[in-house]
């Protein structure tokens, strides 16, 4: 996808000259371009401002654009709780002390 974008911006942006020299330092390279996404992904770059830049290219790229930030902002919120829970979880669990504790004052009342 980030070679996709890459592409479509030197393509696109060729043709009017100022655009691409303005904004060519998110695109310019393969490497630059996943860490423009990256960063418009996580909040380090404000992603309406790399919309702006893909918008000329159409459609296509807005919709593989927004899909890309939905999607990573998707994986990484269920990632996120997804540890969250199982920490939570583990620690309701009760240890095996205690398990061995409540055990024992079974046996006895019994």
């Amino acid at each position: 996808q980030q070679i996709t974008f890459t592409l479509a911006e030197k393509e696109a942006l060729g043709e009017t000259g100022q655009g691409w020299e303005r904004d060519r330092q998110y695109f310019r390279t393969v490497q630059r371009s996943m860490l423009t996404l990256l960063e418009a992904a996580m909040g380090g770059l404000d992603w309406d401002m790399v919309f702006i830049i893909v918008e000329p290219l159409g459609i296509v790229y807005i919709a593989a654009f927004i899909f890309f930030i939905l999607f990573f902002n998707f994986a990484v919120m269920n990632i996120l709780t997804g540890i969250f829970v199982e920490k939570a979880m583990n620690l309701c669990r009760p240890d095996t002390e205690e398990q061995d504790a409540a055990r024992r004052r079974q046996h006895a009342n019994d």
